[in-house]
């Protein structure tokens, strides 16, 4: 740029503000032209070849443009430095300069942790050389103090335990090495605790002073929970399973049933018939009394009311009470027939028939006895195990749905 001392020292009249009235519009001033000033630039010198080390630097080009700037505030521009001359020595070479030495390291910072020492490997200190005025016995008499005895205030003396776990631990000390923890552990837990009275007494187990020993953790599964994994797995087979378990073991529990019922029905035939052989016995007894005497008008009428109801008979209970009646009915004309056969020493002729004729119904009726006594057994533990399969609550259901009723005990038995 040119000096201020060779610009026009005044201002051009279109370059003037126009005198405008006040509160008048104000026209747009038209946009000035730029002024050109002629810029004398020195001829640039070859710059000197920088060496191989050093990076190139790319040319500088010079940039014209003019700028809108009032005229009162322009700067004096500063002054060029003097261009060197060919013949002076270049001595600054900033980028052929050694780099900065690097800042040291900062001091590390002091740790608050223990070092990690290996238990065996730590060193004691040497003990302090005795003073002078000591003797060596009396440094051997004096007591060593070991943190493995328990200080209490009370004067009790040591026990043996305690005195053999003192030696033991003379003994690692005097091997150089402190006591490893297991070995800690084993010793102080054979130490008996003592009391106030000084009398030593064993830690039990439920003793809070006791040393814990943690129990193994076993991470595998048990019977129930893999029997639990294995029932939600197959659930629907296993509710399909149980459905069809249910209904065979009803249908086997009714079919049950239904062979007792079955069986009662042959039984109580078999009975019956056995029975009526039985109480067939009864007109015959009647013949051989009516060749004795024709008095025995009760007994004839307790016979004749005993067949009666035996031949009416028809359901369970009016058979059982028959029988019981026919019972009682058999038993009377065998004691009236045995009175007559022994009141009459000498018998003739009709009599005597009377007797053989007594003698042979005799001999039927204990064989129909025996017999009898046996089917009416047979069949009351059939009833009884029946009954008590309807009365369980299974079996009620059952018996309420194929409609099976109980049936009745026979009481009378044969005499």
């Amino acid at each position: 740029m040119a000096s201020p001392e060779k610009l026009p020292p005044s201002q051009p009249a279109d370059l003037r503000p126009a005198q405008v009235p006040w509160g008048a519009r104000k026209k747009p001033a038209k946009p000035a032209e730029p002024v050109v000033t002629p810029v004398s630039i020195p001829p640039a010198e070859p710059a000197p070849a920088p060496p191989p080390s050093a990076p190139a630097v790319a040319p500088v080009v010079a940039t014209l443009s003019a700028r809108k700037v009032p005229w009162g505030a322009r700067k004096a521009a500063p002054a060029a430095p003097p261009p060197p001359s060919p013949d002076a020595m270049v001595t600054h070479m900033p980028w052929a300069e050694p780099p900065p030495p690097a800042p040291p390291p900062p001091a590390p910072k002091k740790s608050l942790l223990a070092k990690l020492v290996p238990w065996g490997s730590r060193k004691t200190p040497p003990p302090p050389p005795p003073p002078e005025d000591e003797s060596p016995d009396e440094i051997a008499a004096a007591p060593v103090a070991t943190w493995a005895l328990p200080k209490s205030a009370d004067t009790t003396p040591a026990t043996q335990e305690e005195m053999d776990f003192a030696r033991e631990l003379r003994g690692t000390e005097r091997s150089g090495g402190e006591p490893t923890a297991e070995q800690l552990v084993a010793l102080l837990s054979r130490l008996p605790v003592r009391t106030k009275k000084g009398a030593p007494t064993m830690l039990s187990a439920d003793d809070a002073r006791t040393p814990y020993k943690a129990r193994p953790i076993s991470f595998e599964p048990t019977r129930w929970e893999i029997f639990k994994m294995w029932a939600v797995a197959y659930r629907r087979r296993l509710s399909v399973a149980s459905v069809l378990l249910i209904l065979a073991l009803a249908t086997a529990y009714l079919w049950r049933l239904v062979t007792l019922n079955a069986e009662i029905d042959r039984q109580w035939r078999v009975v019956e018939s056995a029975l009526r052989d039985r109480y067939a016995l009864a007109p015959a007894y009647v013949d051989c009394i009516t060749v004795f005497s024709d008095s025995e008008r009760y007994t004839m009428t307790i016979t004749e009311h005993g067949l009666k109801a035996w031949r009416s008979a028809r359901t369970d209970h009016q058979v059982s009470a028959a029988a019981a009646r026919m019972e009682t009915v058999l038993t009377l004309l065998a004691k009236v027939m045995r009175r007559y056969d022994q009141a009459v020493p000498i018998k003739e002729g009709d009599e005597a028939d009377a007797s053989v004729q007594f003698a042979r119904l005799e001999r039927q009726r204990e064989s129909s006895r025996q017999r009898t006594a046996e089917l009416v057994q047979r069949y009351n533990a059939t009833v009884e195990n029946f009954n008590h399969q309807i009365d369980s609550m299974p079996g009620s259901w059952l018996a309420w749905a194929s409609n099976l009723h109980e049936h009745s005990l026979m009481f009378a038995r044969a005499r």
